[in-house]
């Protein structure tokens, strides 16, 4: 009996055993190889449009921190113990930011890490079949077009911020870039916009860019043209007022498609902006996809405190004011007497301009102004009651502006 118990024992070990020798161990991977990434047609798109979803979100990043409160016309102030973050808003106001701020490492973080998308997508797709995945060789030029402009896009943008900045084209690459001198800069993103213009389509629409909105096309490319030479007085100390020029003609005279100023101020900016004609490039967005810049920083950010109550609108709470117009006047009513910034001063030398209007939604895809000031109503079952901040009465809206300021 116990010579029987004692065999199985050794029968049982000698089956764990050769389990316990069955090599358990597995190969993994911290990226997708390209051959195992390319299988169909959608893995294709896939790549194509994935630096667009980052130039998206670059928009309202670090780009639209610099660019915008950097200048002379917008603010992020102290609101009580709100907003001074370690006095990181007023170093943006003063230019007065050290490499230790964060925001100074995500400026070039956010744009490279775009950048570098765009290296990889134009090297992936340029060693694919077209055919093998169903497209033709002239849709894989527009791909590899879009991203190319795509890319001059980025690197305008942080070369419009920081000037003095490394040209990274190969994907992948293990040397560090040095910095290009900015008259190799300007050159480089010339050549990517004059080389990929004509591989791009034309607007073939009279009724805004429909499907193709958030593409790169000929008209928009030569908008980026525009712009780059428009600058060149400030970023290359030349003057390149002839060839934006000639650009602006040529959109004009519908070389690139047709395009024309719309007839109603607020049309580039609403929600069915693929039918405005007057729009050369615009990202899509839906509020099942993309929606989710509205809901914070640049759109959400800048209403006034409890102007939800206002516009009908309390979905997302009372508002957490960010971002606010510089101010044309001091405490006093005097009006300050630099030049720059000012922005509701300088709107205000044209009174027939519709803007100046005090901003309501009339439902409908209507609405009419641009600014809050004053008193801002809204319907209570008490009657109309109006924004107010509770301290002393004063209005939170926008510090009652008096007559807009």
């Amino acid at each position: 009996m116990k010579t029987f118990k004692l065999k199985n024992i050794f029968l049982g070990l000698g089956m764990l055993a050769s389990v316990g020798c069955t090599d358990l161990s597995e190969t993994t991977y911290d990226i997708v190889p390209q051959d195992g990434f390319y299988q169909t047609k959608e893995n294709v798109l896939q790549a194509f449009v994935r630096p667009f979803g980052h130039g998206y979100w670059l928009c309202c990043r670090a780009m639209y921190w610099f660019g915008e409160l950097s200048a002379d016309h917008y603010m992020t102030v102290q609101r009580e113990e709100h907003w001074y973050n370690g006095g990181e808003y007023f170093r943006y106001h003063y230019h007065t930011w050290t490499v230790d701020d964060w925001y100074v490492n995500a400026i070039w973080e956010d744009t490279y890490r775009g950048i570098i998308q765009c290296n990889a997508s134009i090297s992936d797709i340029s060693k694919l079949n077209p055919a093998k995945f169903g497209f033709s060789q002239q849709e894989f030029d527009d791909f590899i077009s879009q991203t190319h402009v795509l890319r001059a896009w980025m690197y305008m943008s942080i070369f419009d911020l920081v000037h003095n900045i490394p040209i990274v084209t190969d994907y992948p690459t293990t040397e560090l870039p040095a910095q290009s001198e900015p008259k190799e800069t300007f050159a480089f993103i010339e050549q990517e916009l004059l080389e990929s213009l004509p591989a791009l389509q034309k607007k073939e629409s009279n009724n805004g860019n429909g499907l193709k909105q958030g593409q790169w096309t000929q008209g928009a490319c030569a908008a980026l043209l525009v712009r780059l030479y428009m600058n060149a007085s400030w970023w290359i100390d030349e003057d390149k007022t002839v060839e934006a020029e000639k650009y602006c003609e040529k959109i004009i005279d519908g070389e690139y498609g047709f395009y024309d100023i719309d007839n109603r101020w607020d049309a580039p900016f609403d929600w069915d902006n693929d039918k405005s004609n007057e729009l050369l490039f615009g990202y899509p967005s839906s509020f099942g996809g993309m929606h989710w810049l509205y809901d914070y920083e640049m759109f959400w950010q800048v209403a006034p405190f409890l102007s939800s109550k206002y516009f009908g609108f309390t979905d997302w709470g009372n508002c957490n004011p960010k971002y606010a117009l510089q101010p044309g006047l001091d405490l006093n009513g005097n009006e300050y007497s630099f030049e720059n910034g000012k922005p509701v001063r300088k709107f205000m030398k044209y009174p027939d301009d519709v803007r100046l209007k005090k901003y309501k939604n009339l439902g409908n895809s209507k609405r009419e102004g641009m600014f809050l000031y004053g008193d801002l109503p809204y319907e209570t079952a008490n009657g109309t009651e109006y924004v107010t901040s509770g301290n002393d009465g004063l209005e939170t809206a926008v510090t009652n502006y008096n007559h807009l300021e």
